[in-house]
């Protein structure tokens, strides 16, 4: 798969401002194979039917643990997390760290986001044309969000869809609510009052979202590197 990410400007893993959320864009294959990973991860990524699907879970982890030891100040594999009853992670050692965090990975990329303003959700997903997306809006979106899929053009159809889709995996994880508590009940249509914000400049065939009760302004994107980029 060709990554096209130069749209995000290029930087290192380090200190996480007092206020707002870092969306970090990471190309799995350019992960470092550090040996940083507990055992509960290592039996996951193991259990894995098809070996890619194991390492890109590794390089997801690792680059988790990478992003949040930089900011910090922690060795990554001293990272200890524990989970909520919708499985939404935390960090259990350090503890009062201030820092939320999500994680979503799809095909060779993966989203980190941190956040020092509260809880944070981010979700990535390829875009399938071939998804039946009106017929699932219909059965599982609200009333407003079907509308709005409604005037999309056959071509848009799709990342329209899955756009919405990503908001509300996105809301999901950052209010710590399962996606069977219901689709309709998380606001993703233009007219909703929520707290997401759309990626913009993702590689193409993705779409993505981040859900944080932080400004727009506040929120910054950039590619996450593992070694100083030139004139760095």
């Amino acid at each position: 798969m060709d990554i096209n990410t130069r749209e995000w400007p290029a930087m290192m893993p380090g200190p996480l401002p007092d206020t707002g959320v870092a969306i970090w864009l990471v190309v799995l294959a350019e992960v470092p194979p550090l040996d940083c990973l507990s055992q509960d991860e290592r039996i996951r990524a193991a259990a894995a039917i098809d070996p890619l699907v194991g390492e890109r879970y590794r390089a997801a982890r690792r680059a988790l643990r990478l992003i949040l030891a930089a900011a910090l100040g922690q060795n990554p594999a001293d990272l200890l997390f524990s989970y909520g009853p919708a499985r939404q992670p935390h960090l259990a050692w350090p503890e009062a760290s201030g820092i939320a965090f999500s994680l979503s990975y799809r095909e060779g990329v993966a989203l980190v986001a941190l956040s020092r303003a509260g809880p944070v959700g981010v979700d990535l997903e390829t875009i399938d044309p071939s998804i039946p997306a009106f017929d699932i809006a219909a059965s599982e979106f609200a009333s407003a969000e079907v509308r709005e899929l409604a005037s999309a053009s056959e071509e848009a159809l799709a990342h329209n869809f899955t756009q919405m889709w990503v908001r509300k995996e996105a809301l999901a994880k950052m209010s710590g609510k399962g996606l069977w508590e219901g689709l309709s009940s998380l606001p993703a249509d233009h007219g909703a009052h929520a707290h997401w914000h759309d990626l913009s400049d993702l590689p193409q065939g993705f779409a993505g979202a981040c859900a944080s009760e932080a400004a727009p302004a506040l929120i910054t994107q950039a590619r996450c590197v593992f070694t100083r980029p030139p004139g760095g």
